[in-house]
Order: C-alpha cells, then sequence, then structure tokens
C-alpha cells in the first residue's frame, strides 16, 4: 500500500479549507451588520423620548453611563428622575419585552445591542403610538412617563437586546397599579 501524498493534501487541500473557513467568517460578518437603520435625526427630529447618542465616556474598557443623566443631558422629558427601582434583561431575538403602562411611576431606559424596535404610547399619533427602531450599533435612552405605554421589540435575527429600566418609584408587585398587555401586535 502507498502512503497518501501530503504535498497534495498541503498544496491543495489545506489552502481551500483555508479560504471557505475565511469566506464563512466574513458571511458571517456582513450578514450580522445591521442595515437600514433609522435614526432620530431621519425619522423624528424632536421626539421627547427618545434620543440616540454617542458613547457616553468610551475608553478601552468600553462605555459608563447613568440614565437618568443621560435623559437629562438629551433633553427628554417624563423619565425618572431617580433610579428607586431598576431592572437590567435582555431580549432574545423576535422576543417582546415590556408592553406595559405604569401608573404610578416614570420609566427611563437605555436601550443597546440589537436592532431593538421601541414603542411608546402618544394619543397624538395616528396609530396612537410611536416607534423608534434601534440598530445594533446605536445607544438609546429612552423616557417613559407615568401613564403612558411601552414596549421594547427585539427584530434583530441574531442579536441579543439589552436594556437598563429605572423607575423612580419602587413597584409592588401584588399590586403593580400596571396596565399589561396594550398592544396585541407585537
Amino acid at each position: 500500500m502507498s502512503k497518501p501524498n501530503l504535498a497534495f493534501a498541503n498544496c491543495i487541500i489545506l489552502p481551500i479549507l483555508a479560504s471557505l473557513l475565511l469566506l464563512g467568517l466574513l458571511v458571517l460578518r456582513f450578514h450580522a451588520a445591521p442595515t437600514g437603520t433609522i435614526r432620530l435625526s431621519q425619522q423624528q427630529q424632536n421626539s421627547e423620548h427618545v434620543a440616540f447618542i454617542p458613547l457616553p465616556f468610551p475608553d478601552k474598557r468600553g462605555w459608563l453611563m447613568d440614565p437618568v443623566v443621560a435623559a437629562a443631558k438629551a433633553g427628554l422629558s417624563g423619565g425618572a428622575i431617580s433610579c428607586q427601582g431598576v431592572h437590567v434583561g435582555e431580549i432574545k431575538p423576535w422576543g417582546v419585552r415590556a408592553n406595559h403602562r405604569h401608573r404610578s411611576c416614570n420609566e427611563t431606559f437605555i436601550i443597546w445591542g440589537a436592532k431593538t424596535r421601541f414603542r411608546f404610547e402618544d394619543s397624538g399619533r395616528e396609530k396612537g403610538y410611536e416607534e423608534v427602531l434601534v440598530g445594533a450599533e446605536d445607544i438609546v435612552v429612552a423616557t417613559s412617563p407615568r401613564g403612558r405605554a411601552h414596549a421594547l421589540a427585539n427584530v434583530d435575527p441574531i442579536h441579543s437586546t439589552y436594556f437598563l429600566g429605572c423607575q423612580d418609584a419602587v413597584l409592588n408587585f401584588s399590586n403593580p397599579n400596571t396596565d399589561f398587555h396594550i398592544w396585541k401586535d407585537l
């Protein structure tokens, strides 16, 4: 029996495998790249509840921000004035969180990580709400005043949405004073 031709494997097969691996990585990279993000400046000039913000305090370690300060600096109204109730969460692809209305507290959000639809109730709009599309590369601060519904929907097929919610009152979960399942189309 003859030995396999290792020169053939080294010269032909390994470069082909390496090329396929590189091609696969490129496809994944460009497939995951967000496209068609609607920036605040394109969607609405004067939203009082959502602002796309530059990276706060960026350095080699990443970014850091205070949600109440970020909302105030962005000129947003109706958000929490302090963080008495705080929650951090993940929304997996195609998942929805919130879709409720707090009647006893204001809330401020930081949203990042995936293409995400942030919807908030606005009776002055034809549909009764306004929506902003957050891109995977964006960091957004958003506010929801007491009595106005809000929802976050991850519309990214790959990445998870991450968010921090900050409420200016501690909710009593045995009587949360919250209306649930506001929108049926989410």
